[in-house]
């Protein structure tokens, strides 16, 4: 895991916030934990964006046509979370990440809502100082590089459907979809932490 001085847009500061914190880790991971890929890219903090894309819709698919970072569940062959983070956003991105600069972790998330899949999701946060192509594989529907400005407003509510129920969740409204649910709670972890890396730069 690559991690060392990037000095972009207050990237070395990023590092060290997440190198100094230690991430809430899940209890139980489950049989068939999940990794996903919070991909930042830009050279400076007005060119920085992170990756967003929505899941493409697929029939028994609880996660289908919603909004997400790249990732995916662990698989036999993946040494660690961090090679299923990497094989993830290769095949749904076409991203490689073994270039990347691996800023660290963040705290692991799990279904809060009733479900019957019990697992955790453990966010990688990586840094390119490019925007590299993005090739969608197929269970991907769209994607855009989404500034990071967006995250200073602060979360709203929206009706959003889970199990047959219409729920007021908390989340942000990206690219006409509503970022609600376990990306969600990604992106509140990582925000707080780019807060505190902002404020040691000054």
């Amino acid at each position: 895991m690559d991690t060392k001085n990037t000095g972009h847009f207050g990237a070395q500061c990023l590092r060290q916030v997440l190198a100094l914190r230690t991430p809430v880790r899940a209890a139980q991971l489950g049989e068939r934990p999940a990794a996903v890929a919070l991909i930042l890219a830009g050279s400076s903090e007005v060119e920085a964006r992170f990756l967003l894309i929505r899941r493409a819709e697929r029939e028994g698919d609880p996660w289908s046509g919603h909004m997400a970072l790249p990732g995916g569940r662990w698989e036999p062959g993946d040494a660690d979370l961090f090679a299923t983070a990497c094989r993830e956003a290769w095949e749904e991105t076409g991203v490689r990440l073994e270039q990347a600069h691996c800023l660290g972790e963040l705290d692991d998330v799990a279904p809060r809502l009733e479900s019957r899949q019990r697992f955790a999701v453990r966010p990688f946060v990586f840094h390119l100082p490019h925007f590299p192509e993005v090739i969608p594989g197929p269970e991907v529907a769209f994607h855009a590089w989404t500034e990071l400005e967006v995250l200073r407003r602060a979360p709203g509510q929206s009706k959003a459907q889970h199990g047959g129920r219409e729920l007021l969740v908390p989340g942000r409204l990206l690219h006409g979809g509503w970022v609600w649910g376990l990306t969600h709670y990604v992106l509140e972890n990582f925000r707080a932490c780019w807060f505190d890396a902002q404020t040691k730069a000054d």
